[in-house]
C-alpha cells in the first residue's frame, strides 16, 4: 500500500483503500468497523490486466466491499468485483501490505 498525500489516504494503484481498512491497518480494532455501507462503483483492471491493484474508479470512490474478516495479524476484505484481498499491519510502524488472495478451484 502507498499513502497519497493529495487524497490523504492509503491507495491501491490509483484508488483509495476503504476507510475501514485504513483504520484497521493503523491499529483500530475491527469491532467498531463492522457496519458496512454499500457503494456503487465502476472499476477497471490495471494497465497490466491484473487485479492485484484496483484500477482507477470513477470519482475515485472506494471499491464496493461485501465482507470484512479479521484473522490473527490480518484483515480479509471481499470486494464485489475484485474478490478477496488480505491486508496486514506493519510491525515497524510503516504502511501495511495488501495482497490478493489466491482463488481456490
Amino acid at each position: 500500500l502507498l499513502y497519497n498525500p493529495r487524497l490523504q489516504t492509503f491507495v491501491s494503484g490509483n484508488a483509495p483503500v476503504p476507510n475501514k481498512v485504513c483504520s484497521w491497518i493503523l491499529g483500530k480494532p475491527v469491532a467498531p468497523l463492522v457496519t458496512v455501507k454499500p457503494y456503487t462503483v465502476k472499476s477497471t483492471l490495471n494497465q497490466h490486466g491484473g487485479r492485484s491493484n484496483f484500477g482507477m474508479t470513477e470519482g475515485l470512490q472506494t471499491p464496493d466491499y461485501l465482507q470484512l474478516q479479521e484473522r490473527p495479524c490480518e484483515l480479509r476484505v471481499k470486494y464485489r468485483t475484485h474478490g478477496w484481498f488480505i491486508y496486514r499491519r506493519s510491525d515497524d510502524g510503516n504502511l501495511g501490505t495488501e495482497r490478493e488472495e489466491e482463488s481456490v478451484g
